[in-house]
């Protein structure tokens, strides 16, 4: 190597070097302490951004309160234990239910007369809002647990119902009744500094009418369609005998469209199901509805077809349709139509009517029969 050549390495050697060395030089007083910096301002911004919200959540909660105070049962425990029970016991008997028993929350402990309890320094701190339960029991019919519950709702005072159990009373006895029995918990609230006179009136608040947009849901439409005896027409109390209704409680249970059966129950009499057949060749292709006594023929039918979660039906000249969990009555309510008949390709399954020959519009019938002829 002859010596220009060592110079010139050596002056590689040293220029790598010197990059090197600024480059380190950058990195630690300029580059480092630029990321350092960058890092504490982005978690100190976090931090800001965490406090901000922290303040515009107490704000909230501070106006929430401030709402709630008016909706606020009296601060004074005693007096809010005893005038919710009297409102309570008062609103669930207005409503319609009886025999009304309400356990009211234990009394408030003195502090200064309790035993003293050691707190543990980080122990979390306890809501300054008082909850008080009552655990009520009644009974009454469905209708009467319904407006009781829309009282509850237009009363504006802080509570809610926190659990609900509703039971039949005399099942054995009588089907048809409405008698049920009734155990619910309700809480109330106290809010944390509501001042003498600031609690709410204890009424429900005749103006207010639901549903509403906020409220959508109609409280009367539960009792219309009764969860323990089925669907009760609105005129039922008024015919001065069951037999009028007995369809609304004969309802399409099961569908087995594979081998053509369905089957019928009657909810109001304890008999067993109703057989449905599609097929001439079973015997089950007709089925009437009776009086309890078998004396009079209220509808008479022939099956058509069984569809999945669906049966066709004749009666005289018109097609029903019948939905699984649906009663009788309600698939009477319109007969289908020419085209929904030739849509579901029923036209070559419906029989010609002649009410000359038709034995199932007899309104009577022999005791012990087992039924109307079969329609030619």
């Amino acid at each position: 190597m002859t010596q220009r050549d060592q110079k010139t390495l050596l002056m590689l050697v040293l220029g790598v070097g010197g990059v090197g060395v600024a480059f380190w030089l950058l990195y630690s007083y300029f580059l480092s302490p630029l990321a350092v910096y960058n890092s504490q301002i982005t978690s100190l911004e976090d931090e800001v951004e965490t406090k901000d919200q922290q303040v515009t959540g107490v704000k909230r909660d501070r106006l929430m309160v401030q709402k709630a105070r008016a909706r606020s049962l009296p601060a004074n425990q005693v007096k809010a234990s005893g005038d919710y029970d009297k409102y309570l016991r008062t609103l669930l008997q207005f409503s319609g239910l009886t025999e009304v028993d309400v356990t009211d929350p234990p009394p408030p402990v003195d502090a200064k007369a309790g035993v003293g309890v050691a707190v543990a320094l980080n122990a979390p701190k306890k809501p300054a809002h008082t909850i008080l339960t009552y655990s009520v029991h009644a009974k009454g019919t469905l209708a009467s647990v319904v407006n009781a519950l829309e009282n509850l709702q237009k009363t504006p005072v802080l509570h809610r119902v926190r659990n609900m159990e509703l039971g039949r009373r005399n099942i054995a006895k009588d089907l048809t009744k409405d008698d049920l029995t009734v155990s619910m918990s309700v809480e109330a609230m106290i809010v944390a500094g509501t001042k003498p006179g600031e609690e709410v009136k204890l009424e429900p608040n005749s103006m207010l009418k639901l549903p509403t947009d906020a409220y959508p849901r109609s409280y009367a439409d539960m009792a219309r369609k009764n969860i323990f005896i089925g669907f009760m027409p609105r005129d039922a109390a008024d015919t001065g005998s069951i037999d009028n209704i007995i369809p609304e409680y004969v309802r399409l249970v099961l569908t087995d469209p594979t081998s053509g059966e369905a089957f019928l129950r009657n909810l109001l009499f304890r008999t067993r199901e109703m057989r449905l057949q599609s097929d001439k060749k079973g015997g089950f292709n007709t089925f009437q509805i009776t009086t309890e006594d078998r004396s009079k023929v209220l509808v008479h039918a022939t099956v058509l077809r069984v569809d999945q979660r669906e049966v066709y039906f004749q009666v005289k000249e018109d097609v029903y349709g019948i939905h699984i969990g649906d009663t009788v009555t309600h698939a009477m309510r319109r007969p289908l139509s020419d085209a929904e008949l030739s849509a579901l390709k029923l036209n070559d399954l419906v029989l010609p009517y002649d009410p000359k020959t038709d034995t199932g519009t007899n309104d009577s019938l022999k005791k012990g029969t087992k039924g109307a002829k079969k329609r030619s």
